[in-house]
C-alpha cells in the first residue's frame, strides 16, 4: 500500500482480467498518546490506510479491470467515525482515527465519482475483530465489547456487498450492526434498533 508503484504493478500482472467485485482491505495501527506521537507512524497509518487503498481502485480503474456492475467494498472502521467519538472513550490513537476517518472521507468521494460508471461503493466496518492488531492493544474489551474471530464477521461483511447496488453507493455501514462495534458502542443511545448492515454516522 505504501509504494508508489503498487497500483501499476498490481494491473499490469492482472492484464484485462475485469472484477465483478473488489474488496479492500488495509490496516496498520500504532497507539499513540498526547506527548507520544510519532509523525513516521503516523504517516504510515494515512498511507496505509487511507491513501494506498484509494490510489489502488483508481488503478484498476483507469485499466479498465472494473466494469459498469462492478462492485466496490472497502474494510474501514467505526474508529473513523466522528459522531462515535466519546469523551468516556478518551482521546489519543490521532494517527489511527484519523487515517481511518481519512479513508472514509476518500471513499465518498470515490463512490460519487465511479457512480457514473455504474460501479457502487461501500465502506465496511466489520466488527470488533480479535486479530494480532488489537490481541495487544484491546484484549482486555474483547468480552465487553462482543470481540468476533474474522471468520464470524465474513458472512456479514460479504452480506453488505451482496446487497449493494449503484442507489445505494457510498454508505459507511457496521456490518453486524451494534454487535462488535467496538468503543464506539459508547456513543450509541438506542443499539438495539442497530442491525446488521445499518449506517453509522461520519
Amino acid at each position: 500500500m505504501r509504494d508508489p508503484d503498487g497500483p501499476k504493478n498490481l494491473v499490469s500482472k492482472l492484464g484485462g482480467e475485469v472484477f465483478d467485485t473488489v474488496m479492500v482491505i488495509a490496516g496498520y495501527f500504532t497507539t499513540e498518546q498526547l506527548g507520544n506521537m510519532s509523525r513516521d507512524e503516523q504517516l504510515k497509518m494515512f498511507e496505509i490506510c487511507a491513501i494506498g487503498p484509494i490510489q489502488y481502485v483508481d488503478g484498476l480503474f483507469s485499466s479498465s479491470n472494473l466494469k459498469s456492475g462492478s462492485k466496490v467494498g472497502f474494510i474501514t472502521s467505526e474508529g473513523g467515525s466522528m459522531g462515535l467519538r466519546t469523551e468516556r472513550e478518551g482521546g489519543g490513537n490521532y494517527g489511527h482515527h484519523g487515517s481511518k476517518a481519512a479513508q472514509n472521507m476518500m471513499c465518498l468521494m470515490l463512490a460519487y465519482d465511479l457512480k457514473p460508471h455504474g460501479v457502487p461503493v461501500v465502506m465496511i466496518h466489520p466488527g470488533f475483530m480479535k486479530t494480532e492488531m488489537t490481541a495487544d492493544k484491546y484484549a482486555d474489551k474483547y468480552e465487553e465489547f462482543g470481540a468476533v474471530f474474522p471468520h464470524e464477521a465474513t458472512p456479514f461483511i460479504v452480506d453488505c456487498v451482496a446487497r449493494l447496488e449503484l442507489e445505494t453507493t457510498g454508505r459507511f455501514v457496521s456490518a453486524m450492526g451494534s454487535k462488535g462495534l467496538g468503543l464506539g458502542y459508547y456513543a450509541l443511545k438506542d443499539p438495539e434498533n442497530m442491525k446488521p448492515g445499518c449506517d453509522l454516522p461520519w
